[in-house]
C-alpha cells in the first residue's frame, strides 16, 4: 500500500481559501499544527492565500508555486519552533511532553507580512515557586492593604502578580486559550489501585501556561523583480523569511 501523499503547498492555500468561511475555530492551524493565528493574522493569511490561488488560476503557476512553497516552509518551521519540553508529573516518575513555545501570527499591515509573538512555557510548579519567592516582598508592593489580608488573599495576589510578571495573558485576552494547555497522566497510586481492580479513579493532569517572550516578523521580500524589504540572504526569488 502506498503511503498517503503530503499535500502540495499550493493545494494548502487553495483549500484554506475555499473552506475558510466554513471552518471550525483555528482552521488554519489544522494545516500548520502548533501555529496560532490571531483573528487579524487569519485575515492576513486569507489575503495571501487568495492572492496565491488567484495567480495559480490565472496561469502564473511558477510564481504561485514558489510563493506557496516559501510561505508553507516558514509556517511549518514556526509551528514546530523550539521542539518540546518534558514536564515532571506529581507522584509518578513519568514526564509529560509539551511544546516549548507557542508562536502567534498577527497582521503587520503590509502586503504579505505577519507579526510574530513567541510565548515560552511555564509549568504550574514553576509559577508557584516564583510566587512563593515573591511572597515575602508583597508588603513592599501593597503596604496599605497587605496587613488586612488573610494568608489566602496574600497567596492569590502573589499568584496574580507572578503571572503578570511572567507575561502570561489575561483570561480576557484573545490568545488566552491557546496559552493554556494540559496533559493527562496516571499517578503511581492510581496505577496500583487499578492493578488491584479498583475502578472509578480519575487520571490527574499536568497544567502549563505560556508567557510572552519576544516579538518578530514573517516578511515577504517581493516577487523577484522588486524588493519589498532589505534582505541579506542573496535570494532574489519570491520568498518569506523570519526576523526577530
Amino acid at each position: 500500500m502506498n503511503a498517503p501523499q503530503k499535500a502540495a503547498a499550493i493545494d494548502k492555500f487553495a483549500t484554506v481559501t475555499h473552506r475558510y468561511g466554513l471552518r471550525a475555530q483555528d482552521f488554519p492551524s489544522q494545516h500548520w499544527p502548533g501555529l496560532f493565528f490571531t483573528r487579524a493574522g487569519e485575515g492576513r493569511l486569507m489575503n495571501i492565500a487568495g492572492y496565491i490561488t488567484g495567480l495559480h488560476q490565472c496561469g502564473q503557476t511558477e510564481l504561485a508555486t514558489k510563493l506557496a512553497e516559501s510561505l508553507d516552509a516558514q509556517l511549518t518551521y514556526l509551528g514546530s519552533y523550539g521542539g518540546a519540553r518534558e514536564i515532571e508529573t506529581d507522584g509518578t516518575p513519568d514526564k509529560v511532553s509539551f511544546p516549548e513555545w507557542r508562536v502567534f501570527l498577527g497582521d503587520d499591515g503590509t502586503f504579505g507580512g505577519f507579526t510574530i509573538a513567541w510565548y515560552r512555557i511555564y509549568s504550574t510548579a514553576q509559577v508557584h515557586e516564583k510566587a512563593r519567592e515573591y511572597m515575602p516582598r508583597i508588603v513592599e508592593h501593597y503596604p496599605d492593604y497587605v496587613v488586612q489580608w488573610s494568608d489566602g488573599e496574600k497567596w492569590n495576589q502573589a499568584l496574580a502578580d507572578t503571572r503578570r510578571n511572567l507575561a502570561i495573558p489575561d483570561h480576557k485576552s484573545e490568545i488566552y486559550r491557546a496559552c493554556q494547555s494540559y496533559r493527562s497522566f496516571v499517578p503511581e497510586w492510581i496505577r496500583k489501585a487499578r492493578e488491584k481492580g479498583e475502578t472509578g479513579l480519575m487520571n490527574s493532569r499536568v497544567h502549563v501556561e505560556y508567557g510572552f517572550s519576544h516579538n518578530g516578523g514573517l516578511i515577504l521580500h517581493g516577487m523577484g523583480a522588486e524588493t519589498f524589504t532589505v534582505d541579506l540572504s542573496g535570494d532574489n526569488g519570491p520568498h518569506w523569511s523570519v526576523h526577530t
